[in-house]
């Protein structure tokens, strides 16, 4: 709904004057005052800084709950204007073709139609084609010398004339209709214009300088005029009485009236989103903010879709947004109707518009220079947090190199630790096998000294027998006699060798070619290169050891040694591992 206060010609050009380099300075760096006057020279009845701070003091929950709800309808128009454009293209074509038609059309008539069509068209986007196309039509209709159209057109210069903030202008323009000459539609088109232009000078004068009201009266009596004319049930009596209503702040009346007027509209109508963007303002008059944000987007998504430019609701949506505290969407709506001011060359949306941009700017100002705060605050923990991780990394790198440090240092003691179990594991392994040895040994010990004595003891009755009987020649054959196990050393260690390594032969010969392999002979076990090689084998390995070992000289030993080692079909060293193992 337009709400304005009117000024003399002069004193509102000087007034847009001053709006004007007010709205060029906040396109500038400097921060505007919010205005403390909101009730003596304002275009709105409704002061938004009074009514934030009513709405500040509500409950913390409640205001929660209408930031939320209103968000929600201030969303679902935001998203419409993101698609503006293409709205735009299509309200584009549909005035080239009324263009094309009109360049065509010959009939009067006919070019009268298609030119109030373009006057429709253009009273929604831009001022200037829309009253050139209203003075179209009024030229072509006295071509007719049917005054209706006449009159009619007048009309549309005066709608327009009230749209651009022509006030003086429009009401000349209406003064020029001949009412006598009118039909009965004309004349009740003519009482709702003059009943407009009325409601618009009611809330762009300063009112409170006149008691009583004149508009308020001139209002009444138009609308007296206009129920002698149409049904009492007729939609335009229901909003004039909204409009009557909400000039005289009694938004509750307004608002029964609204919603009695929507419901006679069709929703096609060209009128009903402003039906829907009055009942939201008067809602806005009476503080419910959720009920005001529904319709207003309503109505705003009802013109942006039509490709409009003279609605007000992206005002009134961003006065919504700045009294329930969204105060980034309502700098953004704001500059969207500042821009439909522009495309549509209205010094009246221009003014209406300066009535509430300072003190969402104010706001935004202030909330940017908080972000600004909160932004040099984060940045300057940001880089004490990068600092200190920097520092952090620093000490880590540190402690890594030290940890591969201590752990390399403990993995080569490990590894030596491990050396040291394995030399551990084959003592023992050599230990066990020693002890083996040793029980072998000594158990064959055992035996052949028993054995031994055995064979003494017998050796010592049959010389005692011989020397009791005189026999000193048999005494000689019994020494010469004795031989055998008991007295046979060799049989006695091939016995032991046998014992610990019952391989042993085959093992031995597997080392040597194959040629110079050795066999044991029927009368003994072992041969004499297998015994000493099985004694190096038990442990038994400097060549003194093994001559006295086996009763052999010292050169015997060492010819034995050399003649396997010749036969042998690796190395010496390697012979000698393989031996071993």
């Amino acid at each position: 709904m337009n709400i304005r206060i009117r000024f003399g010609a002069q004193t509102c050009q000087q007034w847009l004057m001053a709006a004007l380099c007010v709205l060029m300075s906040l396109a500038g760096v400097m921060p505007v005052a919010a205005s403390k006057t909101d009730t003596t020279y304002t275009l709105s009845s409704m002061p938004i800084v009074k009514m934030r701070d009513e709405f500040n003091k509500t409950d913390a929950a409640v205001r929660s709950r209408i930031s939320r709800e209103t968000s929600t309808y201030i969303d679902a128009i935001c998203k419409v204007l993101n698609n503006a454009a293409a709205y735009d293209a299509q309200a584009k074509r549909r005035i080239d073709d009324l263009k094309d038609e009109l360049a065509k059309a010959t009939e009067p008539q006919k070019r009268y139609e298609l030119c109030a069509a373009l006057y429709e068209e253009y009273s929604h986007q831009s001022f200037k084609p829309a009253f050139t196309a209203a003075q179209q039509c009024e030229q072509i209709g006295r071509k007719t010398g049917d005054y209706d159209l006449v009159a009619q057109a007048i009309i549309y210069k005066v709608e327009i004339l009230i749209k651009g903030g022509f006030f003086r202008e429009a009401s000349e323009a209406l003064a020029t209709v001949d009412v006598a000459r009118c039909s009965e539609a004309v004349k009740v088109n003519r009482l709702i214009a003059a009943f407009n232009l009325e409601f618009e000078n009611g809330f762009y004068f300063p009112r409170h300088l006149f008691n009583p009201n004149l508009y308020l009266q001139r209002m009444n009596y138009y609308y007296e005029q206009t129920r002698r004319l149409v049904p009492a049930e007729s939609w335009i009596l229901d909003d004039m009485n909204v409009k009557m209503n909400f000039n005289k702040r009694n938004y509750a009346e307004a608002v029964r009236w609204s919603k009695q007027l929507l419901a006679k509209l069709a929703p096609s109508s060209d009128y009903y989103s402003t039906a829907l963007g009055n009942l939201g303002y008067n809602y806005m008059g009476m503080g419910d903010y959720t009920n005001a944000t529904c319709y207003i987007s309503q109505s705003g998504i009802e013109n942006i879709k039509r490709g409009a430019k003279d609605y007000a609701a992206a005002r009134k949506i961003a006065e919504v947004a700045f009294i329930t505290g969204d105060i980034t969407r309502s700098y953004m709506l704001i500059n969207v109707a500042m821009h439909n001011a522009e495309i549509f060359h209205s010094r009246y949306r221009y003014a209406e518009i300066a009535s509430s941009y300072p003190k969402i700017d104010n706001d935004m100002y202030a909330y940017t220079q908080k972000q600004h705060t909160r932004l040099l605050v984060g940045f300057v923990v940001l880089a004490v947090v990068a600092v200190l991780l920097c520092g952090a990394i620093y000490i880590m790198v540190r402690q890594a190199r030290m940890l591969h440090r201590q752990k390399a240092l403990i993995e080569h003691h490990v590894e030596s630790l491990s050396d040291k179990s394995r030399q551990i594991e084959e003592i023992n392994v050599q230990l066990l096998e020693a002890g083996r040895i040793k029980e072998v040994v000594l158990g064959q010990l055992i035996m052949a000294s028993a054995n031994h004595q055995s064979a003494m003891e017998k050796l010592r009755k049959e010389v005692l027998r011989r020397l009791t009987i005189k026999d000193y020649d048999g005494l000689r054959n019994v020494f010469d006699q004795q031989r055998g196990e008991a007295f046979d050393v060799l049989y006695h260690i091939d016995q032991v060798l046998l014992m610990l390594f019952p391989d042993f032969p085959e093992h031995f010969n597997s080392l040597l070619r194959e040629e110079n392999r050795v066999m044991s002979r029927r009368d003994e076990r072992f041969t004499t290169e297998m015994r000493i090689f099985a004694l190096i084998r038990l442990g038994i390995t400097k060549n003194d050891d093994l001559a006295r070992s086996l009763n052999y000289s010292v050169n015997t030993i060492k010819s034995y040694k050399t003649r396997v080692l010749n036969a042998a079909l690796y190395d010496k060293d390697e012979f000698y591992r393989r031996l071993m193992a």
